[in-house]
């Protein structure tokens, strides 16, 4: 090849599978092929941008009202500490507490990745969330930077590893 011909090599290979086709396309089209490659390499993936400003304040919502319930106390979000959230450091199964949860979860772009990773039959069964207070070791959380991340559990019958994509 003379210099300045190369080709653009594809992250995956070319497939004559109609459905994986489908999905690869998919992912290019969404602008998602550079976190594809991050989950072929690192098995993760951050996709920022996914959720509108709405959507954060209704699960942040829904968040706090779950860890009400489980600390058995009223929690100020602007103002509490990990101390407030005792009991509360990991939320599980929130993908029925709150229509907000299901919404995130068929956002077209993780959901475009989680399709490759286990296929168009797979069966998005959990969603949990953490505290960002609670899960920052590094001690540099402070009051009101209530910010869960949203991770997903997944199911599916596929011969791909399991990854995670986080938004």
């Amino acid at each position: 090849m003379r210099a300045g011909t190369a080709r653009s090599r594809p992250i995956v290979p070319e497939t004559n599978d109609p459905t994986i086709r489908w999905i690869l396309d998919n992912i290019e089209e969404l602008g998602l092929a550079g976190n594809l490659l991050d989950l072929l390499v690192q098995g993760f993936t951050v996709v920022p941008g996914v959720l509108s400003e709405d959507r954060i304040a209704r699960a942040k919502a829904a968040m706090v009202r779950r860890a009400e319930t489980v600390a058995e106390r009223k929690i100020e979000p602007d103002t509490a500490t990990s101390e407030d959230f005792n009991g509360a450091k990991y939320l599980h199964y929130m993908l029925f507490d709150d229509p907000v949860f299901p919404e995130i979860l068929l956002e077209p772009n993780p959901l475009a990745l989680i399709t490759y990773l286990l296929g168009e039959n797979c069966l998005l069964s959990s969603m949990g969330c953490h505290d960002a207070r609670v899960a920052c070791r590094s001690g540099t959380a402070t009051p009101g930077t209530l910010a869960g991340v949203a991770t997903y559990r997944v199911r599916g019958s596929t011969s791909r590893p399991t990854s995670a994509v986080t938004a």
